[in-house]
This record gives structure tokens, sequence and C-alpha cells, in this order.
């Protein structure tokens, strides 16, 4: 009984240390690239107002040079890919 205990526990420590092993090798995303500049604009994301300490779901904000500078309800139209 004990023996069989083991040997599942011992297939067990196995089977976790190959996850572990798999998730070590996983491809991560590839960071941004440092320097990169221009005017952003993020889509539906929940923008707190740190005055009144609202949380305003589902704005779009305008980031120009690492600054948001503008929150709408929703944009209205789409701006051209660059």
């Amino acid at each position: 009984m004990i023996r069989k205990l083991l040997t599942i526990l011992a297939g067990l420590v196995i089977m976790l240390a190959a996850a572990l092993a798999v998730l070590l090798k996983w491809a991560l995303p590839a960071m941004p690239r440092p320097g990169v500049t221009g005017d952003f604009l993020v889509r539906n994301v929940a923008v707190v107002d740190v005055v009144s300490g609202a949380i305003l779901p589902g704005r779009d904000v305008v980031i120009r040079d690492g600054r948001m500078e503008a929150r709408f309800a929703r944009i209205l139209f789409d701006l051209p890919s660059a």
C-alpha cells in the first residue's frame, strides 16, 4: 500500500517537473521597443479619475508624448492605419 502511494507520488512529482520545464521554455511575447514614440489611441479602457475617485469604464484614450491627452466616451470614427 505504501509502495503504491510512493509510486503515485513519484509520478506526480515527475509530471510537475515536466510541466514546469515546459513552462520555463515557453516563448514570451516580445518586449516593446524602447523609444517608440508617436500618438496612440487606446480603446475601451477604464479610466480612473484621481481627483474624484470615479472609475469611467469604456473610454477611448489618446496618448501623446507619453501622456493622456484626451478621453472620450467612445470615438465614432476610425483612425487611419500607420
